[in-house]
Order: structure tokens, then C-alpha cells, then sequence
């Protein structure tokens, strides 16, 4: 066992786990598995522990490799286990009974007194092992598999112990076991690039390793090369000897199951991740969830997959390598492509439906085209599963927006990024946003559509404007202005005032904000929008109150609640009531102020908008603060704290420092 490395805590808790068996006196056989994809070390790790358990059992051990998983040979069956079981505790040939019941009573009644460690190797499932298990408490079971065996949980109570990647120091060390510590911390950086392109799995790292100890003149910077030279293939993993080739590891576990759930790991490997849904796989294959839900368990179940949380699913990097060597190998360049197209349908039609249910009267974009057929999409007709798709989808729909642009499809990029462009910007994540508002530029330039380019650059720049770089927003903006100008777009032209007056209002101008906003409202009107009408008067009221001219703030926004309540716009309404409050509270009518808030409040909380409703705690705090009643604000600010680094929002900070009595801007 000198190259075993790391694993500690794994090992603490099967031996913490026994002690505690050994203090009740439990009058069942103890079973722990270790369960985990291909090549994570899980024998490595039953072996360690028997050796370290060897003085708890002194009656012996028996280890049988069942070959479950490994086609180069035949499986070995429990009736051939029990046999060889049976010899080596001493049973004679010529005194085996005939029939396997007979041996299994036989062999239980041999251990029934004896304390004995047993492991199992490479089990296929529970029922390939049932046999072999052992009636006696005083007899403890290591059985590793790389499917999951939740029937020895459930029939003989077996604690299960899933096998992840090592951590990155684990990994390191077991480079320096096999190399020497001299070698390893002479070239600690490419260390770290082989740990990181073999992705702390066990195996990878020892074939490395082994490969490293055989070229000592060799420096790991080259081969740390080598292999980031093939980071999309296996190529660096390959070997002639089947137990140390990932790609034969792999096949291994896929061999067990059918050619649909083959296919389905192919496909799955076209998701950019970093985890996906049953509906999204569903999308990706062409198939009713139900049946995606059956086959994607299956991968689970021999963790060809991971569950990083229920209903959701992701790849071990190196597994989705191999995934998507396989589709390059199986499937034709028309079959891919489909399946690429439906997977961006499903996040584009989806991602559209959350956001019009969430704001519905600030869709500036919609999908021009039906879905690809086969896609499934999860049913999104209301504020609070569309704010949890959004929240659970967000880290695939920003990787979906590059996938798109890349691999061809820059209508469905652009349309992505200008669809999540509203719920970014409210989460405060303004960097993410200039990185998928360029790939939209980008893609607008591709399509040669001015419209396009002129929309996605007023995103980008007022992104840009979030971020204070004033500089490049103002570039953006202008651009935009003289696409809109020139395609006779009155809507376009009085978007880009708006956020012109926001970039002035950031600089305190607040007369230059004032006169884009008057421009901006009269386009609308010229536009006949009703709806960009009501937004420019609520921005002017919050102007005037930036001014201090909080009567004409009271105007302005007065007017706004009433057009956005005409037009039924929700979200317009309530941040129309939100700056009737601050302008209220600034006047000294408090009770005015607390009123509009709370009618702000509530609609927010019907809208599940979650950073808006945060920041009208933080003003009804302040209000009541105002009033000499702190005990009032304290928890409303710390409510409002709460969502916030929920959300994971940079204003977070704002709220802590009321509830450290320091002074705000509010």
C-alpha cells in the first residue's frame, strides 16, 4: 500500500461508523459499501481499510475480485465466490454441498462465531452479492461497485459510501508518493496544471504519474504540456493494458446498459454545463422526460452521472470527455447539430417564458422562429417557478449564450443574452453581463442585422455604465443612438436617453439626465408607447428627487403609478410607488412615505422580485428610523441584508452598514 494516498476522512467515518456498531451490539452483519464512477479509487480504498482493520479481525480475511464491471474476462459469480470462500476456510472439495443454498447456510454457519473482514470487489449489483454476505454481526462487509446498491440498503441496513474526486491536495500528494517530493516541489506549477487536466480522479493521476516515473529526465512542465495539448480527448489517458486505459475503464461501465441510455451519454456530452435537468436532456435526446428521467437514472446509478441535487445532473469532467469522444465516433455531424439546436431552444423558449412571467411588459425581445421539434420545456406561467428557473438555469443559460455563438447559431446567442439582460442586471451581476451583451455585438455582426447590433450595444453600454466605466459606455451608447437614428427607430432612440440620463445622474448631472429624459418621453409618445412613457416619468421623478426638487419628484411619479396601473404593468407600478415613498420620505411625511413602500413591498412579493423588494425594506427601514424608531429598522434591514447576499448582490454591503449605524446614502 505505499502509493495509497489521502482519503482520510473517508476512512475515519467506515471506522467511526464500526465503532459505533461495536458499542450496540447490533445483532446483524455490518455491510459498508463504497460506491463511485470508474477509475475514483474505490478498491484502492477497501484494501486500505482491511489492512487497517486486519487486527479487529483476527479470524481472517476474504477478498474476491467479482469482475462486475470488466468485459476483458467473465464475470465471477457468487456460486464461484462462495466456493473459493468455502476452500479457503478450509471446506474440502469433496465436502462442498451440491446445491449454492446448501453452501450459503454452509458458510453462514462457519462464520456464524468468527470475526471476519469480507470485501467484495467490483460488485455488479446487490443481488450479485447477496449470497455472499455473511449472517453474523461479528463479520464486517466491504463491498465496492460502481453502481449504486440502495437494495443492501434498504434489505440489510449497509451504509453507503459514495467515492467523489480527491481534493487538490490529495492529488498533489499522490504525484509526490509516486515521483518523489524532490521532483514535485521543484515544479509546483506543473503539478497544479496535471492535477487540474486530470481532474483529481485517482486513476488519471496514477497513469501520469506512472508515465512521469518512467521519462525521470523529462520535466513535468512538458508533460503538463502533452496533456494540455489534449485536454478534449483521452489520448494522454491511453494504455495497453486495459486496467489502466480510461477509455476501456469507462466502456466498462456503459457496456452493462442499453444502447438508449449509450446514446443518451453521447448527447449529454453537447450540454455546456455545469449541471443540467431531466427536461433539458430530454430536449438534448428528442425524448419524453419521463423516459429521459429512467435512462439518466440508470447513468446514476453506475455513476456515469452525478446528482449534485435532486432532478439535476452533471458529468465528471473526464467521463464527459470521453462522452464526447464517443458522439464524434457514433453519431454524423446532422445528428449533433440537431441535438445542439433543441438544447438552445429549450434554454431560449424557456428563458423567454421566465422572463415574460416575471416582466412581462419588459420583453424587448421575443423568439422569430418555433422550436426545433423534440424539445420539452418545464411549465413557466407564473412569477414563482419562473424566478426558480431562472435562479437554478442562470450559470447554464451564460455558458448557452458562448455554446450558441460558437457552434453557429448567433440569432439564438444574441436573443439568449438580450432575454437575461433585465434579470442580470437586477441581481447585480453587471460583469456577466458585459461578457454575453459583447457575444451578442458579436453575433449582431455576424447576422448583419443593424436592429440587433443597435440593441445589444445600448445593453452593453449601459452595462458598462453599471460598472462606472463611463468611458466605454458612452462609446456604446452612441453607437446604438446613431444605428437607431438611422433605422428611424423612435423606441431605440429614447431607450438610449434613458440610460444616457442614468449615466448622468452617476455623475451627479442631473440636468443633463433631465433633458434625456424629456427626449426619451417624447419618442415614446411620438411611438405611441404607453409603457416607455411611464418608465421616462418615474426615471424623471427619481431624477427631481436626486435634484432635491422633491414636489416635481411627486408629480412625476404620481403620474407614473397611474399609467403603469392603466397599462397593468406590475413591476412598473411598484417601482413607480417605491419612488413616490423616497420622495415622500425626503419631504418628511413619513406616514405617506410608509404607505407608498408598502404598496411597492407587495407588489414586489407578487412579482417575486427579489433584489426590489430588498431595497424597499431598506427604505421602509430608513423611514422608520427617520420616525426615532430603530427598533422598527433593525429587522427590516436585516431581512433586506438577508436577500441580498442571497442573491449574491454587491449592495448587500449597503444594508449591513445601516445595521452597524453607519451613515448611507438613503
Amino acid at each position: 500500500m505505499r502509493a495509497f494516498v489521502g482519503r482520510r476522512d473517508e476512512l475515519a467515518r467506515i471506522i467511526s461508523d464500526l465503532e459505533k456498531v461495536d458499542e450496540e451490539s447490533g445483532s446483524h452483519v455490518v455491510i459498508n459499501t463504497i460506491e463511485g464512477m470508474a477509475g475514483v479509487g474505490k478498491t484502492a480504498l477497501a484494501v486500505r481499510l482491511a489492512h487497517r482493520l486486519a487486527h479487529r479481525f483476527p479470524d481472517g480475511q476474504l477478498y474476491v475480485d467479482l469482475r462486475g464491471f470488466d468485459v476483458s474476462g467473465p464475470c465471477v459469480t457468487a456460486a464461484e465466490a462462495l466456493r473459493s470462500f468455502l476452500t479457503a476456510l478450509g471446506v474440502s472439495a469433496r465436502h462442498l454441498p451440491a446445491s449454492v443454498d446448501s453452501q450459503v447456510a454452509l458458510y453462514r454457519s462457519i462464520l456464524a462465531d468468527r470475526r471476519v473482514l469480507v470485501v467484495l470487489d467490483n460488485a455488479r449489483d446487490a443481488q450479485h452479492v447477496r449470497p455472499l454476505l455473511p449472517g453474523s454481526s461479528t463479520c464486517l462487509v466491504v463491498i465496492t461497485s460502481r453502481a449504486q446498491l440502495r437494495g443492501l440498503v434498504a434489505t440489510h441496513g449497509a451504509a453507503p459510501l459514495i467515492l467523489g474526486p480527491l481534493s487538490e491536495a490529495e492529488s498533489r500528494e499522490v504525484l509526490a508518493r509516486h515521483l518523489g517530493q524532490d521532483r514535485t516541489t521543484a515544479e509546483p506549477e506543473a503539478v497544479d496544471a496535471i492535477v487540474e487536466f486530470c481532474h483529481r480522479l485517482p486513476l488519471a493521476l496514477a497513469i501520469i504519474a506512472a508515465r512521469a516515473a518512467t521519462l525521470p529526465g523529462f520535466p513535468l512542465a512538458s508533460i503538463a504540456a502533452e496533456l494540455r495539448a489534449d485536454h478534449c480527448s483521452l489520448d494522454a489517458f491511453a494504455d495497453e493494458d486495459p486496467y489502466t486505459d480510461l477509455r476501456t475503464v469507462f466502456s466498462w461501465s456503459l457496456d452493462g446498459l442499453g444502447r438508449e441510455e449509450a446514446r443518451l451519454l453521447r448527447l449529454l456530452s453537447l450540454h455546456p454545463g455545469p449541471e443540467m435537468s431531466a427536461t433539458a436532456a430530454a430536449s438534448l435526446a428528442a425524448l419524453p422526460v419521463r423516459r429521459t428521467m429512467t435512462l439518466l437514472a440508470k447513468l446514476a446509478d453506475v455513476h456515469l452521472m452525478i446528482r449534485p441535487v435532486p432532478n439535476r445532473f452533471a458529468f465528471h469532467d473526464m467521463v464527459k470527455i470521453y462522452a464526447s469522444e464517443q458522439i464524434r465516433d457514433h453519431e454524423d455531424a446532422d445528428t449533433r447539430g440537431s441535438a445542439v439546436r433543441r438544447l438552445l431552444d429549450h434554454y431560449v423558449h424557456g428563458a423567454h417564458a421566465a422572463a415574460t412571467a416575471l416582466t412581462p411588459h419588459r420583453i424587448d425581445a421575443a423568439p422569430d422562429a418555433p422550436m426545433e421539434p423534440g424539445v420539452e420545456l418545464d411549465p413557466l406561467t407564473d412569477p414563482d417557478s419562473a424566478a426558480t428557473w431562472l435562479e437554478r438555469e442562470l450559470p447554464v443559460l451564460m455558458s448557452a449564450v458562448g455554446q450558441a455563438k460558437s457552434m453557429g447559431h448567433p440569432a439564438r446567442a444574441w436573443l439568449l443574452a438580450q432575454t437575461l439582460e433585465l434579470y442580470l442586471d437586477r441581481r447585480g451581476r453587471w460583469q456577466d453581463q458585459i461578457d454575453i451583451q459583447s457575444i451578442a455585438v458579436e453575433s449582431s455582426l455576424l447576422l448583419q442585422d443593424r436592429l440587433r447590433e443597435a440593441q445589444a450595444r445600448r445593453s452593453l453600454g449601459f452595462a458598462y455604465g453599471r460598472l462606472a466605466q463611463y468611458d466605454r459606455a458612452h462609446t456604446e451608447l452612441h453607437e446604438a443612438m446613431a444605428l437607431f437614428t438611422a433605422l428611424g427607430n423612435p423606441n431605440g432612440r429614447a431607450r438610449v436617453h434613458r440610460s444616457l440620463a442614468f449615466l448622468a445622474n452617476c455623475r451627479d448631472e442631473h440636468d443633463a439626465a433631465l433633458r434625456h429624459y424629456a427626449q426619451a418621453l417624447d419618442l415614446y409618445r411620438s411611438a405611441d408607447d404607453l409603457t416607455g412613457q411611464a418608465l421616462a416619468l418615474n426615471e424623471t421623478g427619481w431624477t427631481y428627487i436626486l435634484h432635491g426638487a422633491y414636489p416635481q419628484a411627486v408629480a412625476e411619479c404620481t403620474r407614473a403609478v397611474a399609467l403603469h396601473q392603466k397599462i397593468g404593468d406590475t413591476n412598473g407600478e411598484a417601482a413607480a410607488w417605491d419612488s413616490l415613498g423616497y420622495a415622500r420620505h425626503h419631504m418628511g411625511h413619513h406616514e405617506e412615505a410608509l404607505r407608498c413602500y408598502e404598496s411597492a413591498l407587495k407588489l414586489y412579493q407578487r412579482m417575486n422580485d427579489h433584489y426590489l423588494e430588498a431595497d424597499t425594506l431598506l427604505h421602509i427601514g430608513d423611514t422608520h428610523e427617520a420616525r426615532g424608531d430603530r427598533a422598527a429598522s433593525v429587522p427590516l434591514w436585516r431581512e433586506a441584508a438577508r436577500i441580498l447576499d442571497e442573491l449574491g448582490h454587491p449592495e448587500a454591503e449597503r444594508a449591513r452598514a445601516r445595521l452597524r449605524g453607519e451613515p448611507t446614502d438613503g
